[in-house]
């Protein structure tokens, strides 16, 4: 889904439910999509998506699940990568296992679930700035550096590849070099 909760000012992925061009992909739909991509011969699902406001967390266990099953049945290697520490973090808000006070097991628990289901590794997105004062001016609402970090350090502890992307050039006030 582009559904979602935030409107970061750089994205131009995001819908709010009901704008036009907003899209919500049943499991259905993904299972149909990862049937094609095996078919096609893919080897990795990539996914990652709106922080969607209204979509249980079960519909993500489903939607890994689903994916799965596909690439099994189809005897395919088919790699699950997806949700970004960012979307991690919303999954762990909107199951209500995030507390502040021990972030990293609620994040521990979302990821164990989404492992069960069949993740295989978590793409590098939502890193954009790790200066904090820069990451509040580009991305109000997002996760600080901080948090990305937990994420990022409780996966590979269950047996989860990270990467992490860095976007540069957005908020530079330095001039062009010459």
């Amino acid at each position: 889904s582009n559904v979602c909760a935030l409107s970061c000012k750089f994205c131009e992925f995001y819908r709010k439910r009901g704008d036009e061009g907003a899209y919500e992909h049943s499991v259905e739909e993904v299972r149909a999509e990862a049937r094609r991509a095996i078919e096609a011969g893919a080897t990795e699902m990539h996914i990652v998506g709106g922080l969607h406001p209204y979509l249980p967390f079960e519909y993500y266990t489903d939607m890994v699940r689903a994916i799965r099953e596909e690439a099994d049945a189809a005897g395919s290697g088919l790699h699950v990568k997806a949700f970004t520490a960012v979307e991690i973090v919303h999954l762990a808000k909107i199951a209500k296992v995030y507390k502040q006070a021990d972030r990293k097991a609620g994040i521990r628990w979302v990821l164990e679930r989404l492992k069960d289901a069949g993740l295989g590794s978590l793409p590098g997105g939502g890193a954009e700035v790790f200066d904090d004062r820069v990451h509040d001016e580009a991305f109000k609402g997002k996760i600080r550096s901080d948090v990305w970090l937990d994420v990022h350090r409780v996966a590979p502890g269950l047996g989860l590849h990270t990467k992490a992307t860095m976007l540069s050039g957005h908020h530079d006030d330095h001039p062009e070099p010459p």
